[in-house]
């Protein structure tokens, strides 16, 4: 296999090969697609796509990405964004990927992140990272249909989703200006809440406008807009949960919960076969599905192999700081009287 570079914006040549590989790969998503160079939301540094070619001048695997300052990253934990087509030799796929971005690049640091395992990918260089909770996704199968999805929710889950219903949270999906202006207020002070700093307005309208490979949709009570969940999708491939916005003062209506089921139903009626949540923390395993593990493929090419002491620092200090918080909740716990 040889590795080429697809530059944007694509000629109609590597435009072809890319929709032909979509195809015919596994678990293909928005960012691996050619909307990654035009998603607003794309932060990181410069974007590239790079593809292994095969014998018959088609596209084997494909990686997108954004590399700055010796950092080429393809992806997060719970977002792969490196893609095979289906029986192919992944093994010899990822390896030509990553000898093109280190050929390109001569990064000091290389993050590749894919759906399962590839075996043996150590003797080229990388290697795969220690599963956590960071790196596990709850998958539906779309194929089976809303009616058995929601079979399969937790029974809490539905009685909030009806609960939502009963109390008049009304589902759309997002496309009037002053609905977008309304959401965007919500994305702002939901932010400034978590300490984030929010979305350019100029880009979230762009988002919200690129209908063909996103849907946003929103909750209304009594007329107002209390909360939106934003989804990337690829037709044909996966959809995926991407964020939501939502007023605190609002939770107790379930709005959240009626959002991701009214898009989970979309998806069913739409040529997409996997929903993607995002995460598997217990709010999102409690819409049912398989909780799977992607790999996450690093190599640290910095002397003594700097960044992945920095990074087993910074672990080791987010470990500590959770032990310590978890003895002070007990300590306060005994000093009221009551257990945690």
């Amino acid at each position: 296999m040889k590795w080429k570079l697809l530059n944007w914006p694509l000629d109609p040549g590597s435009s072809e090969l890319w929709t032909e590989f979509l195809d015919a790969a596994q678990m293909p998503t928005q960012y691996g697609s050619a909307h990654f160079f035009t998603d607003p939301f794309v932060r990181g540094g410069e974007r590239f796509a790079i593809a292994a070619m095969d014998a018959q001048q088609k596209i084997a695997a494909l990686a997108t990405g954004v590399q700055r300052s010796g950092t080429v990253t393809c992806g997060l934990p719970s977002r792969p964004q490196v893609f095979f087509r289906n029986d192919v030799d992944r093994q010899e796929a990822m390896h030509c990927l990553f000898e093109g971005i280190v050929k390109t690049w001569d990064p000091k640091f290389v993050q590749m992140v894919s759906w399962g395992e590839i075996d043996g990918i150590e003797r080229f260089g990388l290697d795969r990272g220690k599963d956590s909770g960071n790196n596990e996704v709850v998958l539906l199968d779309l194929s089976l249909g809303y009616e058995t999805l929601f079979k399969n929710f937790s029974s809490a889950r539905r009685n909030g989703i009806r609960k939502a219903g009963r109390y008049g949270v009304e589902i759309t999906r997002l496309e009037a200006e002053q609905d977008i202006d309304a959401l965007y207020e919500i994305h702002v002070q939901w932010n400034q809440r978590k300490g984030n700093e929010p979305d350019d307005i100029d880009a979230f309208r762009s988002g919200v406008r690129q209908t063909d490979s996103r849907a946003v949709f929103i909750a209304k009570f009594e007329g107002k807009v209390i909360a939106g969940s934003y989804f990337r999708f690829l037709n044909g491939g996966v959809m995926e949960y991407a964020g939501n916005n939502s007023f605190e003062e609002h939770q107790h209506l379930k709005p959240n919960e009626l959002l991701l089921a009214h898009a989970i139903r979309w998806a069913c009626t739409r040529d997409l076969k996997t929903f993607s949540l995002g995460g598997a923390h217990p709010f999102l395993q409690r819409f049912g599905g398989e909780v799977v593990r992607t790999s996450v493929y690093t190599s640290d090419r910095t002397f003594l192999q700097l960044h992945r002491r920095r990074e087993d620092l910074l672990q080791l200090r987010s470990k500590f700081i959770q032990l310590v918080g978890k003895k002070n909740k007990e300590r306060i716990a005994r000093l009221v009287g009551r257990t945690v």
